[in-house]
């Protein structure tokens, strides 16, 4: 427990300082020019946040360019965006862009589930 709960801070500090927050708006402001990765917290399910912290370090490290504007959804600010975003559950890592939805991942996963689909979207130039 006392690990997870290091873990959870850990990457909240790797993740926040080339993060935004969103405000507390109705409607989802994004650049739907560039690829916008979105990442909807959820405190409810903070152990399968677990592998999506884990993914998102790793994305970091893989895509430093299209990772450094993530924005970042809190608990209580993602679910009002659930039904725009087509999301059932959180936690949930997104990729929007030219307003599509280009590659989804939400709930429970791995960090190898989370990986694929949001790679292959960041990969993909369309």
């Amino acid at each position: 427990m006392k690990s997870t709960t290091l873990a959870t801070a850990a990457a909240i500090l790797l993740l926040t300082p080339s993060c935004s927050i969103v405000d507390k708006s109705a409607h989802l402001r994004v650049d739907h020019d560039v690829k916008q990765v979105v990442f909807l917290s959820d405190d409810a399910n903070y152990r399968t946040e677990d592998a999506y912290y884990d993914a998102i370090i790793e994305l970091k490290k893989d895509y430093p360019k299209e990772m450094e504007n993530m924005l970042i959804l809190p608990t209580k600010n993602a679910k009002k965006y659930y039904k725009q975003l087509e999301v059932d559950e959180g936690p949930a890592l997104l990729i929007l862009h030219k307003e599509k939805i280009k590659a989804k991942v939400a709930g429970n996963a791995t960090k190898n589930q989370i990986m694929k689909p949001i790679s292959k979207g960041l990969e993909n130039k369309n």
